[in-house]
């Protein structure tokens, strides 16, 4: 998975380094006070943990208490809850935001005009891929559209495609939010009788399925293991210099052109 990925990638950059890295579950509420905050005991004794690296889903509540409790770290920016970008800690980004503009732009290229974004957006992953996808559609004078469903990934692409269908909307590509989520618009095109990309293109986001998709997916590929990477070095040169000013650090993303898209006719989009 994606995050385990990331996990490798900074275990890997920590060992070089003469680390050792254990990985543990935080559960809590965004919207616990954080006087009221509880951390595990093991991350009280600064014996054991020096620092760490919140790759998950996080929100400020969490970073803030950190902050207080002068605890180092660094935080995957693209799993963290809210608008706020803090600025008193480390960051490392995967630039979704330019991904999502660049597999929609993609799609305008071909001659997409009715382009529909599937995705939870209560998921900030999926946020920030959306605000590529309407960035490249107000570009262009175009309406953003987007079909939302709260469910596991494969089920959201699932429904959110049924949904179209079952409403004959004008449709001629979908951009999923994700390729578990193109895994399920796949499926429920594939019910309906609808050729992948004859009668709709699809394209979706970070490149894990794309290739054992058939069509093979067009999708937009991350690197998790250098975003690992990143995060473990932030976090090993905060521990060595708490003073240091607060880093953002933003990793590329790539379009892979695949088998999935197709270029329309004017009469057609």
């Amino acid at each position: 998975s994606f995050h385990a990925r990331v996990l490798a990638g900074a275990e890997s950059h920590a060992a070089a380094h003469d680390w050792e890295m254990f990985h543990l579950t935080l559960r809590y509420q965004p919207g616990t006070p954080i006087r009221e905050l509880k951390l595990p005991q093991v991350l009280q004794r600064r014996a054991h943990v020096r620092g760490l690296i919140l790759a998950g889903v996080n929100s400020m509540n969490l970073l803030h208490a950190l902050q207080q409790r002068h605890i180092p770290f660094s935080v995957l920016g693209n799993n963290l809850l809210g608008d706020r970008q803090p600025d008193f800690c480390d960051l490392v980004y995967s630039d979704d935001v330019q991904g999502g503009h660049d597999v929609t732009t993609h799609l305008l290229a071909q001659g997409h005009r009715h382009i529909w974004y599937i995705g939870d957006t209560r998921m900030p992953w999926f946020t920030r891929c959306g605000t590529g996808y309407r960035q490249a559609m107000t570009q262009a004078g175009l309406e953003a559209r987007v079909c939302e469903f709260h469910s596991d990934d494969r089920e959201l692409g699932y429904l959110g495609a049924k949904s179209l269908l079952s409403q004959r909307v004008p449709v001629s590509a979908i951009f999923a939010g994700s390729d578990q989520v193109a895994a399920g618009v796949y499926a429920a095109l594939r019910e309906a009788r609808v050729a992948i990309p004859d009668d709709i293109s699809v394209v979706g986001f970070s490149d894990s399925e794309a290739a054992i998709l058939h069509p093979a997916l067009t999708s937009v590929r991350e690197f998790p293991e250098e975003l690992g990477r990143q995060l473990a070095a932030f976090t090993l040169n905060r521990i060595r210099d708490p003073a240091q000013p607060a880093r953002q650090l933003t990793i590329p993303t790539q379009l892979v052109v695949r088998e999935s898209t197709r270029a329309v006719a004017p009469s057609s989009v």
